[in-house]
């Protein structure tokens, strides 16, 4: 806490100590003052490094200057997409001066008892949702709404219709990723599809993927499409088709939905002999902290995680304010490394 009080700032700027709580917490009420003296004001608080009270701010706003943060966990191992939404979410939270109190979540039931359970006015200003929306979350965010709380999302989609997102696009990942192949030769790629809940994710980046190579007048045909037992990673089948197809020159290119399947992919390759990436060029998503340490550091497509969540933190703090913020959608990007050089 500050050693600097409001009486010392008043005192330096030979006003009263009432005329400084107003100006410094922007909440002059009937009371007028000189533009030019509330500048001074404020460069003499911010000479001191005066910080204001939390309590008393609290006491006085009505606000408790902390957000929930319901997290699902989501992403293959090591992909650090949680990390990089809580080093996203808390930087943007410091810089506004507010707390964070976090919860994960693995399911609804999980949900409704340890997190909606626990969100109300009296503890927390708002509530943000990241991670992966594996429920239907429209009825918990209807409730918030209800009980006067706002909220905002850092999914692919929003979740609700009114409440403001940090999205991106599936469809635009799979464009990212072919536009990239295209541009560094390749016209017979083959790509993996995931099951299960991951299906949609993975048929939207794939439906994106195959538009742009059609479009190219280089289709992905159907026998170009692996489609995996496991969400996001290929199994030992999988593989030895994959490495297979490289050897009698089928395919130029392998794009998997995660980076952990492109480092079973490339291993598979080099085991067998291709040539990465003079053959076979290989790509992944999530732009995950081991790329740069595989055998060939891993090509991979970003979905900018810690940006999202930083401005998913923006969102909801417009909301709080008594805002109406739209939605924003992120555009992937490529981080091109060896594998596809």
């Amino acid at each position: 806490m500050s050693s600097v009080r409001i009486l010392d700032i008043a005192s330096e700027a030979g006003v009263s100590r009432s005329l400084v709580s107003k100006v410094l917490s922007g909440r002059m009420g009937t009371s007028t003052v000189r533009p030019e003296l509330a500048s001074r004001i404020r460069k003499i608080a911010q000479a001191r490094g005066f910080v204001p009270n939390a309590a008393a701010r609290s006491l006085h706003s009505g606000r408790q200057d902390c957000i929930a943060v319901f997290l699902s966990r989501h992403g293959t191992e090591g992909s650090a997409l949680l990390e990089r939404f809580l080093d996203g979410a808390t930087r943007e939270l410091a810089r506004a001066g507010k707390r964070m109190g976090l919860q994960f979540f693995h399911d609804e039931a999980e949900f409704r008892r340890d997190c909606l359970a626990a969100a109300s006015r009296a503890r927390v200003d708002g509530v943000l949702f990241g991670g992966m929306p594996y429920f239907d979350l429209a009825p918990a965010l209807a409730e918030l709404a209800e009980r006067g709380l706002p909220a905002a999302t850092v999914f692919g989609d929003p979740a609700a219709e009114g409440v403001p997102n940090a999205g991106v696009s599936q469809e635009a990942v799979g464009e990212v990723a072919a536009k990239h192949l295209l541009s560094r030769g390749c016209r017979r790629p083959l790509a993996l599809s995931s099951p299960g809940f991951s299906a949609k994710v993975g048929e939207r980046r794939l439906a994106g993927f195959r538009a742009v190579f059609e479009k190219a007048g280089a289709p992905v045909a159907d026998d170009r499409v692996v489609a995996i037992s496991r969400t996001y990673v290929p199994n030992a089948d999988a593989l030895a088709r994959i490495a297979a197809a490289a050897k009698r020159r089928a395919i130029d290119a392998v794009f998997c939905e995660s980076d952990r399947g492109a480092a079973l992919v490339l291993n598979a390759l080099l085991e067998a002999g291709v040539r990465v990436p003079e053959q076979v060029k290989v790509l992944g998503v999530d732009d995950s902290p081991f790329c740069t340490l595989a055998a060939i550091p891993l090509s991979s497509v970003s979905t900018h995680e810690t940006e999202r969540a930083a401005a998913g933190v923006r969102l909801l703090d417009e909301a709080i304010a008594g805002g109406a913020p739209a939605s924003i959608l992120a555009r992937p990007a490529v981080a091109a490394r060896g594998t596809t050089r």
